[in-house]
């Protein structure tokens, strides 16, 4: 039925929630691609107060540093989730990608989805509501409303209140 789950982790224990249900669908209906997908949003657009070229300079090479260490940081975080799904006997591989400035997460693993084939897509939801979804956005709203596939959404468990 699915032949390429696409998985959005952010990192949290929360987004990993969704794990058991990709180890069960993707065992169940023997899939033969899951990636692991992280996006590394961009880094907020700054001024630099008046310097010199070489002050310019470095506060740009410590962006990129830091933007490059996101992406390491991803890409091990990714990795060990990874382990655990081969330990389930399901092969992933992972991907961790740069947000561009123009564009928002959602956005990404959309497009992610599309170009690579992706047929469903499964991921957690933090379960924010009232001020704190608008203040934070919904990652998971945005894609199950524009995504081309379908979206498992698994409500990660203690995310909401009683």
């Amino acid at each position: 039925m699915y032949k390429s789950i696409l998985v959005p982790l952010d990192g949290s224990e929360l987004a990993e929630c969704s794990l058991a249900h990709v180890q069960a669908i993707a065992q169940g209906c023997q899939v033969p691609a899951v990636t692991l997908l992280t996006v590394i949003e961009p880094a907020q657009d700054f001024i630099p107060e008046a310097g010199s070229q070489s002050q310019v300079e470095a506060m740009f090479r410590e962006q990129e540093q830091r933007q490059a260490q996101a992406i390491d940081n991803a890409n091990k975080y990714l990795t060990k989730a990874s382990g655990r799904l081969s330990k389930e006997n399901v092969d992933a591989k992972i991907d961790a990608v740069q947000a561009p400035q123009n564009k928002g997460v959602a956005d990404v693993i959309l497009e992610y989805a599309k170009n690579s084939g992706a047929d469903l897509i499964i991921m957690s939801t933090h379960g924010r509501s009232g001020v704190s979804r608008l203040a934070m956005g919904s990652i998971a709203d945005k894609v199950i409303r524009k995504s081309g596939v379908p979206v498992l959404v698994i409500a990660s468990p203690g995310c909401r209140l009683p």
